[in-house]
């Protein structure tokens, strides 16, 4: 059974725990038990060491926090060490793909789409004014449209959109990372800082970085995005375990393009591999002629 509504900031109450937010994405457990109400603790450590923490981070994707919520949230707890409680927080997951291992499905992915041209392209002159399109040579939008801050064509209320170009190429895959990872379309990968961390995302900020907003291609949403909550939501987060659609628009009919351009970024970007790998594709190459003579 799945304990995910324990995590902040989407924790609700529940037997013998009362719950008080301290911040956005961050909520204290109470005690009820103890005299100060509160599970104390001296590190994160201490608080996975209780029962209620264990539950809620179960999933990997929460993590616990030990801190003093004096920040102005109206707790009468001091900053002390002393005064430390316990809180549960979205895990810190980073979503910079070229850290992580050649062959991971994320990295892999993001690759395959930055070795395409012409995929992340403006809108055909007669898409303009339609739905994640820029508007009309006039400035207009189509019916019931509106120009929204990113200067596309959207719908009044709903979730924001942005036409794709090579300013945002990729953006996609980043995004669908992190909310394939959390089961939730929230996330986003937030590149403002000095490392890419998914986190929840909040209007008003830029695409990329952080901002709410989806990667329209020819005016219909970018096929890398994929559902992610339910029955596709993995019971356990794992990096690897994320789903990404493929870009049914990119312009190669060679269904061998990717997997040659990968051998040739492994082969030229890492020389300690550069020899076995040379090797193996000259092993193949011969295996091929001899089946063909």
């Amino acid at each position: 059974m799945s304990l995910s509504w324990l995590r902040a900031p989407l924790l609700a109450a529940a037997p013998l725990l009362a719950v008080a937010t301290l911040a956005s994405g961050c909520s204290a457990i109470f005690n009820p038990e103890k005299s100060d109400d509160v599970l104390r603790c001296g590190n994160a450590f201490d608080c996975e060491g209780f029962d209620e923490i264990a539950a809620a981070i179960d999933d990997k994707r929460a993590q616990a926090q030990c801190n003093a919520p004096g920040d102005g949230s109206g707790s009468d707890i001091s900053q002390s060490k002393e005064n430390q409680v316990c809180s549960v927080v979205d895990a810190e997951i980073g979503c910079d793909p070229s850290s992580l291992d050649l062959m991971h499905i994320y990295r892999t992915t993001y690759e395959d789409v930055a070795d395409l041209s012409g995929v992340y392209a403006p809108c055909a002159d007669e898409l303009k004014g339609t739905l994640g399109c820029k508007p009309t040579l006039a400035g207009t939008c189509g019916a019931g449209l509106e120009i929204n801050k990113f200067g596309t064509c959207d719908n009044e209320g709903a979730d924001a959109v942005v036409e794709a170009s090579q300013d945002n190429k990729g953006l996609d895959v980043r995004d669908q990372f992190c909310a394939s990872f959390f089961c939730d379309e929230s996330f986003v990968c937030d590149g403002s800082g000095s490392k890419p961390l998914c986190k929840r995302c909040e209007d008003g900020k830029p695409v990329g970085e952080g901002g709410c907003a989806k990667i329209y291609i020819n005016g219909a949403p970018s096929t890398i995005y994929q559902d992610v909550g339910g029955s596709v939501c993995e019971s356990t987060a794992d990096t690897t375990k994320v789903d990404f659609g493929s870009l049914s628009s990119a312009p190669c009919s060679d269904p061998e393009f990717v997997p040659r351009a990968r051998w040739r970024r492994l082969a030229a970007g890492h020389r300690p591999r550069r020899r076995v790998l040379a090797a193996l594709l000259e092993l193949i190459r011969l295996a091929r002629v001899e089946a063909g003579a």
